[in-house]
């Protein structure tokens, strides 16, 4: 399948027929005069302004609680989103999380059902298909789409764990992808950690390998272009990395590419996660490359770009510079503002280097937002393409600025070209509206037992901090619709 998949790359870059510096120069330019243009049409400071809902997308309906908003709720789980989410905005249940998350397997079964039932009910789909089927269903009712979260990954401080781990997990995914096209039929996701199938000090050391490359699309493309292009015994941009870890890297892209492929001829989508910035590089190229090989038709495989880096911008910059300039192929990624915060700033003390993460809330918003206007002006410039944005955000104002932004552009839902996403059991005050306006919208629904998801229900926690405008903003609609309720 590896081989297959290099011949048709060769092939398909026979058609393709633009010199590649003609396309680099001609995309470059554009996005240039696009970026101006959209400075000029709609500024960053409206969204300072007190009245931004009524200067920004004013037809959304974000902040007004109006009856059948929350109606798919039962009460019981409003009760518990109210006691959840009441929980995570303090700072001392988020710094403990995953202390408290563990308690489970300490405390026996009572601790188990007391999580089960309230974090674990929240925010994650289930471990069993039935269950599973269940949330699909209320998703489809509402006219939301499913995206998989599984919750499979390895830590940049764990060892390498063994072949077998790796298939394994492979194997895991796949059953997921075949789950997952069997719930759902209008282009459901499912998301891919990388170091589920190939170790996270691995990506590290190909991170690190790689770096100066990424200073320069045509060097990144030449990058890109050998992966998928040539056997990996004739690749030459991995000097220094050891024998060990380009076994792993190469074994994890094979597996990267079977599982993408199975998913392709499913009709599910997948989206290759973020994780630690150590590893983003690595990440990124690898997505590149699949991209190169699956997305000369359509968009069927992407990359996650974390708006909270102080590079996310030079990413996406990079990315859409490669796939559609110097590879013809369709790009295809989800923007997030991203979930490792404290860990990062963690790892970045302890190895004594500067913090990869923007330095306070306000520049996280811009480089977002930024992120978002740069990609959703190349997908203006190219509709004949299939590219596509997924704007993951639970940020009231960058999502008004994007449904702007689609308008002025002159972007329909019916192009294509962009969805939103929010999490699952959280920001339905959000995807409601959204969905009511036309627009497609995700829930990311986390899937597998209990003792795996503990550290993904931690980073939820930690979302729920870094976000507490929107989570009191939630709290605010979900207090309206118990009180409609009872009283």
């Amino acid at each position: 399948m590896f081989r297959n998949a290099v011949r048709s790359f060769q092939q398909s870059r026979q058609i393709f027929q633009m010199p590649r510096q003609v396309q680099y120069s001609l995309s470059y330019g554009v996005r240039n005069i696009c970026h101006s243009e959209c400075s000029r049409q709609l500024a960053y400071t409206d969204l300072d302004s007190s009245d931004y809902r009524k200067k920004i997308a004013p037809w959304l309906k974000f902040g007004e609680y109006q009856k059948g908003l929350l109606s798919h709720l039962s009460t019981f789980e409003i009760v518990r989103a109210l006691f959840v989410l009441h929980l995570c905005s303090f700072d001392v249940v988020v710094d403990k999380s995953t202390q408290l998350l563990s308690l489970s397997s300490r405390f026996g079964k009572l601790a188990e059902v007391l999580i089960r039932k309230t974090f674990y009910d929240q925010f994650v789909g289930g471990e069993k298909t039935e269950r599973m089927k269940l949330v699909v269903d209320t998703l489809h009712r509402r006219g939301l789409t499913l995206m998989v979260a599984p919750v499979l990954e390895e830590d940049v401080e764990d060892e390498k764990s063994s072949k077998d781990v790796y298939d394994d997990n492979l194997s895991t995914l796949k059953g997921l992808a075949k789950m997952t096209a069997s719930m759902d039929k209008e282009k459901p996701i499912v998301q891919l950690k990388l170091s589920a199938i190939m170790p996270a000090k691995t990506l590290e050391q190909v991170s690190s390998a790689i770096e100066s490359n990424w200073n320069s699309s045509s060097k990144l493309a030449k990058i890109v272009e050998e992966m998928c292009s040539k056997e990996p015994e004739s690749w030459t941009f991995l000097p220094g990395i050891t024998k060990e870890d380009k076994v792993h890297f190469v074994n994890g892209l094979k597996r990267a590419n079977e599982f993408v492929s199975l998913a392709r001829d499913l009709g599910v989508k997948i989206l290759v996660d973020a994780e630690f910035f150590s590893c983003q590089l690595a990440i990124s190229t690898i997505s590149l490359c699949l991209m190169g090989w699956h997305n000369s038709k359509d968009y069927v495989v992407g990359d996650t770009v974390q708006g909270y880096l102080k590079i996310a911008h030079n990413i996406v910059q990079r990315e859409l510079d490669v796939t559609r300039s110097l590879l013809g192929v369709n790009w295809y990624g989800k923007i997030v503002r991203g979930a490792y915060m404290d860990r990062e700033r963690y790892l970045a003390t302890k190895k004594q280097v500067p913090s990869p993460i923007c330095d306070n809330y306000e520049a996280t918003s811009h480089s977002y937002n930024q992120c978002v206007q740069t990609v959703l002006h190349h997908l203006a410039e190219n509709k004949s393409h299939k590219s596509h944005l997924l704007i993951a955000t639970h940020n009231e104002k960058s999502i008004r600025l994007a449904v702007q932004t689609l308008k002025n552009l002159n972007i329909s839902s019916d192009d294509g070209l962009s969805s939103f996403a929010q999490i699952y059991g959280m920001a339905d005050y959000l995807s409601t509206p959204l969905v009511s306006g036309g627009y497609k919208v995700y829930k990311s629904t986390p899937y597998g037992p209990l003792a795996k998801v503990v550290p993904y229900l931690a980073r939820r926690a930690s979302e729920n901090r870094s976000v507490i405008k929107g989570a009191r903003e939630e709290r605010i609609m979900l207090r309206k619709e118990l009180f409609a309720r009872l009283f």
